[in-house]
């Protein structure tokens, strides 16, 4: 079964009623300490517990609205100048040499009787030997802005001192928690297995900046294709933050659907175990896609 994001509909009143309540989102690794799905399962199989999951996708801001103050944060930075980059540069590609000039420059002035501070003493020869590289840079630069501005390089050329500004853009996110958050720090497509307990709603987030991370969604993960199997069903929902910002909801699903691909990767678990633990869940077969049509593919196994 294929979900298409752009067939959206306003947030159900349950979900909203549910994000509303949700104040200060933990981890759940601040509530289990052992990385460990059986143990949790049942630690917790007793218990008046409510489980989801969220699959959010963030479309990217349509073009038109970058340069729009409500939906794009625009602030400006003063970066180094074009030739403080090109010494930089230079001063990289020759690192151990200018090393070795530096320890002997140092070694020279306190011969002369030079008292500063070590740091500051280091800091004054590490400028003094770029201005060195000050002549080679400046040739490097003449030569690429002969080629790149044609007759217009000389005016260019004399730029090459000013300081200048480079555009920093975040976007607007306006979602609720923890979905704000990692809505402009991850992927485009985002896995939330949650639990709520007496009021409290504990999170693990699915993504792939770090092997730790990758193992606490896998536990997870498999903690509740267990508790999917013989407890009780998790429903799942599919929601969209489109390209003008708004918070929409693609379906809800009764049961559990996981994306194998996000939980079966740097957590200690045999491969026929995990395939016996997912075997009747629910599997995301096609993440959202970059193109025309986003859509998942469902393949239905209970």
């Amino acid at each position: 079964m294929k979900y298409y994001s752009k067939n959206y509909n306003p947030l159900s009143i349950e979900l909203k009623q549910f994000f509303e309540q949700i104040k200060e989102p933990l981890y759940l690794t601040n509530r289990f300490k052992h990385l460990n799905h059986e143990i949790i399962f049942n630690e917790i199989k007793d218990k008046n517990y409510s489980f989801l999951t969220i699959y959010l996708e963030v479309m990217p801001l349509a073009d038109s609205l970058w340069e729009n103050s409500e939906y794009m944060i625009k602030t400006n930075e003063t970066i180094s100048s074009r030739l403080e980059e090109e010494v930089h540069k230079l001063w990289f590609q020759n690192n151990n040499q200018l090393n070795e000039e530096v320890d002997d420059l140092m070694n020279k002035k306190r011969a002369e009787g030079n008292q500063k501070k070590q740091g500051e003493l280091i800091d004054e020869c590490v400028e003094e030997l770029k201005q060195t590289l000050e002549s080679e840079a400046k040739k490097r630069i003449k030569q690429e802005y002969q080629e790149v501005h044609g007759k217009k390089w000389k005016k260019e050329f004399s730029k090459i001192t000013n300081p200048r500004t480079n555009n920093n853009y975040e976007r607007v996110i306006n979602l609720p928690p923890p979905l704000d958050y990692y809505a402009k720090l991850t992927t485009q497509i985002q896995t939330y297995l949650m639990i709520d307990e007496e009021q409290k709603v504990y999170f693990s987030l699915g993504h792939s900046g770090s092997s730790g991370g990758r193992e606490q969604h896998a536990c997870f993960g498999h903690l509740f294709a267990k508790i999917q199997t013989e407890l009780q069903n998790i429903p799942s929902h599919i929601l969209v933050y489109t390209e003008e910002n708004e918070f929409k909801q693609v379906v809800s699903l009764d049961k559990l659907v996981l994306p194998f691909n996000s939980i079966t990767s740097n957590y200690e678990i045999s491969r026929n175990e995990s395939k016996k633990q997912l075997e009747r869940i629910n599997q995301i077969k096609t993440p959202f896609l970059f193109s025309e049509e986003f859509y998942i593919e469902i393949e239905e196994k209970v």
